[in-house]
């Protein structure tokens, strides 16, 4: 049930920013400098997004365990984990410094609570991560929380341009790569060995979309401070380092993704 709810719920958000951007500038009901400022509510549509691809893998996985396979990899899973907890923890101590999006937070850490969900149906069912992974991953999750309290905390907390602010928040930005980096890896890693069968096509379709919304956020952002402001890209050093190379990562992902399938698919003999 949950997974058609925000199945509707992404499809009708998504239609709606898109449409309403599209018709609104061709109709002229919205000049196109207005229809474009529409990307301010791209970041929550892209998150919703994801939550629905996440609730497609979920429901794949727990058929799987039913089934009593091992179909995706618990080790990236647990990484995906950590990941969106630390941009939990940064929205948090951002908050704190009274200036976060609220609806994000919330969407955040709904789309925390499935991957967590993910990692306990996964974990409980399957014998294949020791209790040594399990303290390593309960400490990396306590470590990334950490961090991203920190991280955002201290981004807000300095008023100057280029201070120790801008440097934390660069640093959060390239770790938060890394993590994505190490997931994928791990499923990538997972897919070649036992192959793509416990992976949902929808996952990575609904990724990419919201990762081209993260795209038109990002060029409303340079936007604002002009395409040929040196200086504004700087500032923007973060969001610029996440879309650009985050996108480069997960187009990567995807493509990979679809060889393994197709791979799998070729290797199938026709019977008779």
């Amino acid at each position: 049930m949950l997974k058609w709810i925000f199945n509707a719920l992404y499809v009708s958000t998504f239609t709606l920013l898109v449409s309403g951007a599209l018709i609104g500038g061709i109709t002229h009901l919205l000049s196109w400098s207005q229809a474009f400022h529409l990307a301010y509510f791209a970041p929550s549509v892209a998150i919703l997004a994801i939550i629905s691809g996440q609730f497609d893998l979920l429901a794949k996985i727990r058929l799987d365990i039913i089934r009593e396979n091992e179909s995706v990899s618990v080790r990236a899973r647990i990484t995906d984990f950590i990941h969106w907890l630390m941009s939990v923890g940064i929205d948090v101590g951002t908050w704190m410094r009274g200036s976060v999006s609220i609806s994000a937070l919330i969407l955040k850490l709904l789309l925390l609570s499935i991957l967590g969900w993910q990692v306990g149906t996964l974990r409980g069912r399957l014998s294949s991560t020791s209790t040594y992974q399990t303290i390593q991953a309960v400490a990396s999750a306590i470590v990334a929380l950490g961090l991203g309290l920190a991280f955002g905390f201290l981004r807000f907390s300095d008023t100057t341009v280029f201070g120790y602010g801008w440097w934390v928040e660069t640093s959060s930005a390239i770790i938060a790569i890394l993590l994505v980096t190490k997931f994928i890896w791990d499923d990538l890693q997972f897919m070649r060995v036992k192959g793509t069968g416990g992976y949902t096509r929808s996952l990575f379709q609904k990724g990419v979309l919201g990762n081209l919304l993260i795209v038109w956020f990002w060029l409303h952002t340079i936007s604002q401070g002009g395409f040929g402001n040196g200086t504004w890209w700087l500032q923007n050093a973060s969001l610029t380092i996440s879309t650009i190379v985050g996108n480069l990562i997960y187009i990567g992902y995807w493509l990979t993704y679809e060889y393994y399938r197709k791979r799998e698919g070729s290797m199938i003999l026709p019977q008779g």
